[in-house]
């Protein structure tokens, strides 16, 4: 089972999640919502249902979004470059999630050093893909923030190998 409420997304769905009015297994959610589900009951085999009871789950709804914030140079030639990542769940149920962050920059730019903090924090990779999170607990209608920065410099002189 998965949740895609990405506009145009090919799951056929309307991309809007409608949660559970009253999650769990008493009345009050209704066809539709969450993860709704209704059993009937024909104790008698007459064609008539007797017993008619239902439950309804929800799903975590996680998404992310990365942003670029500066390029501040530091004097000695080189920027610190920043980025925020947010990871949210605007679900009503707690999630998990796995987080990575792999800089892909331009071939002139070289990578001196890198850093991250926030909801963790710790040293980037300066080649490769650096993991920020995994198996983080998120809950129902919470947000975490990374910030991810690079200390990086960049040379645009012809001739020279490596750049």
């Amino acid at each position: 089972m998965s949740l895609n409420l990405a506009p145009g997304s090919p799951d056929g769905g309307d991309n809007i999640y409608t949660p559970c009015a009253v999650p769990g297994n008493g009345p009050g959610s209704n066809p539709g919502q969450g993860l709704y589900n209704r059993a009937t009951l024909d104790s008698d085999n007459d064609g008539d249902t007797d017993i008619t009871d239902d439950a309804c789950g929800d799903l975590p709804n996680i998404n992310m979004v990365k942003n670029f914030v500066s390029a501040v140079p530091t004097g000695n030639g080189t920027f610190n470059v920043t980025y925020t990542i947010v990871v949210s769940n605007p679900g009503t149920v707690a999630g998990t999630y796995g987080l990575k962050d792999t800089p892909l920059f331009d071939n002139d730019v070289t990578i001196n050093s890198g850093s991250y903090s926030g909801q963790a924090s710790g040293s980037m990779n300066i080649s490769g893909t650096t993991t920020l999170a995994t198996n983080a607990a998120i809950a129902g209608g919470a947000s975490h923030m990374y910030t991810v920065t690079f200390n990086v410099s960049m040379n645009l002189a012809p001739g020279i190998t490596g750049w």
